[in-house]
């Protein structure tokens, strides 16, 4: 059987690779925002497909870090 202080760890690495995935998702909507034309270089179709684009991903990463404090804050910490 599995202890409960190694599910901890677990749960405390898992939690810290999401924060990193959704700190990458919100610096790329910010490049996003900031230089849309070179996302239209690299293949979006016009600079309000990049603004779409760069707005999901921004959405995305917010959404992320909130849920990452919230899974920390409540089976984390209050473990």
């Amino acid at each position: 059987m599995v202890s409960s202080e190694t599910l901890r760890r677990g749960a405390r690495v898992a939690v810290i690779l999401a924060g990193f995935v959704a700190g990458f998702l919100l610096m790329a909507g910010l490049y996003g925002f900031v230089f849309p034309e070179r996302l239209v270089e690299r293949g979006l179709g016009s600079v309000s497909t990049a603004y779409l684009v760069s707005a999901v991903l921004l959405v995305t990463g917010a959404a992320g870090m909130y849920l990452q404090r919230y899974v920390t804050r409540r089976f984390i910490d209050g473990a």
